[in-house]
């Protein structure tokens, strides 16, 4: 009777000790480039309170607790897990697991693969005026899923994003060409690609450049600009350098010709006869910079005319005859002249509007 009594409560104490969990892994969802959610359900304590329970991941085929892990709380239930610190187009194992006295037990392993966001370059500026300019970029891979937006992003600070100024450029791989427009003049400005798929945006190599600035116009000041002339003829000297005032171009009229000499120094370089009104324009070889001058002069007769002259600095990245040609159209515009000529640096001159 005493040894049965012994074998039944033997029996009980056997029953009566606790096992690890039982639970499962949920599937993972709302995968990303470096983040996920997974979970799972724990189905049974094995007979002793779930004092931790969460799931843990590695890029090994059975990640234990050792491994990144998260904590969701105890007990027995569902719960749910967010996997960050991911690493992008990588590969992850995930359990769930859940502690109690007798151990750690652990869910089916689920395998998942993060997201990867395009790859692309920018592509180097050109075309840089005042307010434009024009980059673009490259887009090597489309990553995990398909670009549906690419353009080029800039701003004046070092990592420009889509929430700065931007252009839209398709979709897709490969080139594709972006006009910048809406720029402040001479302001430095950094610009990146940008490529978009499901998995986010992603950028290329940062560029910089600067706007050009506004011509400088100089009118009459510092001793550049000097006229003399006489009821009987008249002489425009056009001169750069303040104090030696060294002449480089010499307009005159020429009561005994009846015509207008171009001079350099005290050199005919060309002369030609008029009886209209005339636009001139003159780009001058400078050490220094390029000089855009414009003047306009009304002939009288050929034997008198008054001049007034507009001495243009032209910036770093101008072409002076260009920008000549601009000043010479207003000039004329606005004086109603019916003959134009600009006058280029080697002394030959291009009639733009009407013949002397």
């Amino acid at each position: 009777m005493i040894m049965a009594i012994l074998a039944v409560t033997s029996r009980c104490k056997k029953e009566n000790t606790p096992i690890a969990p039982t639970l499962t892994t949920s599937v993972l969802t709302s995968i990303t480039l470096t983040t996920a959610l997974s979970g799972g359900e724990v189905t049974s304590d094995g007979g002793s309170s779930v004092t931790a329970r969460g799931v843990c991941w590695s890029t090994g085929a059975t990640p234990t607790v050792d491994d990144n892990k998260t904590a969701d709380g105890s007990g027995k239930g569902i719960f749910t897990s967010s996997l960050t610190g991911l690493s992008a187009n990588t590969t992850y194992n995930v359990r769930a697991y859940a502690t109690n006295a007798a151990g750690t037990g652990y869910g089916n392993a689920i395998s998942f693969t993060t997201l990867q966001a395009p790859a692309l370059t920018t592509t180097a500026m050109t075309g840089i005026t005042q307010f434009e300019a024009i980059s673009g970029g490259n887009v090597t891979s489309e990553g995990s899923s398909a670009v549906t937006a690419r353009g080029v992003c800039w701003g004046t600070g070092a990592t420009p994003t889509i929430a700065d100024s931007k252009t839209t450029n398709g979709s897709g791989t490969g080139i594709f060409i972006s006009n910048l427009s809406g720029l402040s003049t001479n302001t430095a400005y950094n610009v990146r690609a940008y490529a978009t798929n499901d998995a986010g945006t992603s950028y290329g190599n940062a560029i910089s450049f600067t706007t050009l600035d506004v011509p400088t116009i100089l009118l009459k000041s510092g001793g550049e600009f000097i006229q003399n002339w006489t009821n009987s003829s008249a002489t425009e000297q056009y001169a750069t350098g303040v104090a030696g005032k060294t002449t480089v171009a010499t307009f005159s009229s020429d009561v005994a010709t009846g015509g207008i000499a171009l001079y350099q120094g005290t050199t005919l370089v060309n002369s030609w006869t008029s009886t209209k009104g005339f636009t001139l324009g003159v780009v001058l070889a400078d050490a220094n910079s390029k000089i855009v001058l414009t003047g306009v002069s009304f002939n009288s007769g050929n034997s008198h005319f008054n001049t007034f002259g507009l001495l243009y600095a032209v910036s770093t990245g101008y072409d002076p005859i260009v920008e000549g040609k601009k000043r010479l159209a207003e000039l004329q515009s606005a004086n109603g002249s019916l003959w134009s000529v600009m006058i280029h640096a080697d002394g030959t001159f291009e009639n733009i509007v009407g013949n002397p």
